[in-house]
């Protein structure tokens, strides 16, 4: 313990270093070391100052200085392979700015290790018209001659010829673009019949350029929507908006921060985001002793029972009461409680505390005899004045 509270405050590279190597040296000692025999802050522990960087779990330490045996054993611990630290570095991202880091690259990918968030995109697509060249056919009979594209709402101009165009460019139109034909008092009105047929017949490529879709033009929207790599997709975590290339998303889902989680240490589910705040409240999560670091960690919620045995805790003497004003702390009781001068000097104290307690009790014992003596005179009074008051009564 003595040693992970160094490196957790460790200043000097050299001096983490060497506390780190000494570590790995105890973690990769005994192959059959399980989650029992090291505490769980070890292998989630986040240190807010080291060479490595700032806010890192122990994985990064490991990645940072190519030691693959520690991290294989904290991956097998549990150690989160994707933790970002505060500059946004993963233990992947680390080990690959090292030289000579080929294994731990390795061992790092395969178990599902990213070396850097993807980034957040956003992505709209143009509403005015589709590409033409992304269709398997002739579509000029579709193409608006307005924006040169495939109507992606297409309407039907009220012409001789009905005209199709782009209900976004045609709008506001008071003459047909193609022949000048006054629109007059008609509303402009969608595809009907064959003509609707034909144009959701329309067969091309994924206009987000895919190339690996092929399909009708009314099927292009559910494919964009739902399955496109290169189309654009908001998170599906409750809480997080960010938006992603579809294809970067399930690389996303280990770094959001809303993501649902389970504390390592009571296994209560929540949000990423909510885990360190619920570190500081979590029963059964590992912390120090306020006393003495030489304590071993132990769960929060024992913290009241230990702070009544914590051998480190300052105490009072037992025989206070008597005089003895020395504290110390708790292992050193029994030492001082056995010393020669300790003892005399309480056995002084009870000697002056009984010779109190004992002239105390003969002066209590005086005022009883007084008082006593006084209840007698008073009750002789009594029966005087009560043979006065029987005597009158005879009398009359």
């Amino acid at each position: 313990e003595k040693q992970i509270k160094s490196m957790a405050v460790a200043e000097e590279p050299q001096r983490f270093k060497a506390e780190f190597i000494r570590l790995a040296e105890i973690i990769c000692a005994n192959e059959d070391l399980d989650k029992t025999t090291i505490p769980k802050n070890l292998v989630h522990h986040h240190s807010e100052y080291h060479p490595v960087g700032h806010h890192v779990t122990w994985l990064h330490v490991a990645a940072f200085f190519n030691n693959i045996t520690a991290a294989s054993t904290l991956i097998r611990l549990g150690a989160d392979v994707n933790a970002l630290s505060r500059e946004g570095k993963t233990p992947l991202g680390i080990a690959q700015e090292r030289p000579s880091s080929t294994s731990i690259i390795a061992l790092l990918s395969r178990h599902g290790a990213l070396s850097s968030p993807p980034s957040e995109v956003h992505i709209s697509l143009d509403v005015a018209g589709i590409d033409p060249a992304l269709f398997t056919a002739d579509v000029s009979v579709f193409t608006c001659v307005i924006c040169m594209a495939v109507p992606r709402n297409p309407v039907v101009f009220p012409c001789k010829m009905e005209h199709i165009f782009c209900f976004n460019c045609i709008k506001n139109a008071k003459v047909c673009p193609h022949d000048r034909e006054p629109r007059g008092g008609f509303h402009l009105v969608n595809l009907k019949g064959a003509i609707l047929r034909a144009y959701n017949n329309l067969t091309l490529e994924c206009e987000m350029r895919c190339g690996k879709w092929k399909g009708t033009i009314a099927d292009m929207a559910q494919h964009t929507r739902t399955s496109c790599c290169r189309s654009s997709a908001v998170c599906l975590n409750f809480g997080c908006d960010k938006v992603f290339l579809r294809k970067d998303l399930s690389s996303h889902f280990p770094f959001c921060s809303f993501r649902e989680v389970k504390c390592l240490f009571c296994s209560e589910s929540m949000r990423w985001r909510m885990l360190e705040e619920h570190k500081a409240i979590c029963p059964r999560f590992f912390i120090q002793c306020n006393h003495s670091q030489m304590c071993e960690p132990f769960e929060r919620q024992y913290e009241k029972l230990h702070g009544g045995r914590c051998p480190y805790q300052p105490v009072d003497c037992p025989w206070r009461d008597y005089g003895c004003q020395h504290r110390c702390q708790r292992r050193q009781l029994h030492e001082h409680q056995t010393d020669i001068r300790a003892a005399q000097m309480h056995q002084e104290g009870v000697r002056n505390v009984t010779s109190r307690l004992t002239a105390t009790v003969a002066e209590l014992s005086a005022t009883v005899v007084e008082l006593t003596a006084g209840m007698q005179e008073m009750k002789k009074r009594v029966a005087s004045f009560e043979d006065r008051d029987d005597n009158k009564r005879r009398r009359r």
